[in-house]
């Protein structure tokens, strides 16, 4: 497992299992095969595209979830946006805004 303990500039790309401590400064883009456990901060966006995320740390920006597994038990200074893919939020968790692009819209009478 990559562990992240201290600063990091730019993107980062999980492929494989990552531990993030420290701050990243840039966003962060978790792929299939590719497993984050987050308990640090991300001054970015983070996106799951197919991977799995657990963000237990502070992210300043939005988190996506585009087909994969996340789950958010800390603090999310932006928007959590499922579009696809599973996503559980804790009671605890913080969030800004919560958007569910898979849920069925109602007409409007």
């Amino acid at each position: 497992m990559r562990t992240i303990t201290e600063r990091a500039r730019g993107e980062i790309i999980v492929r494989e299992d990552m531990h993030i401590q420290g701050i990243v400064n840039g966003n962060v883009r978790v792929e299939k095969g590719g497993s984050l456990l987050h308990q640090g901060v991300i001054n970015g966006t983070v996106a799951v595209e197919g991977g799995e995320a657990n963000i237990f740390g502070f992210v300043k920006g939005d988190v996506i979830n585009n087909g994969g597994s996340l789950n958010v038990f800390g603090t999310v200074n932006g928007t959590v946006r499922t579009e696809s893919g599973n996503t559980r939020i804790a009671k605890d968790a913080f969030i800004k805004e919560i958007i569910d692009l898979r849920a069925p819209m109602k007409a409007r009478a």
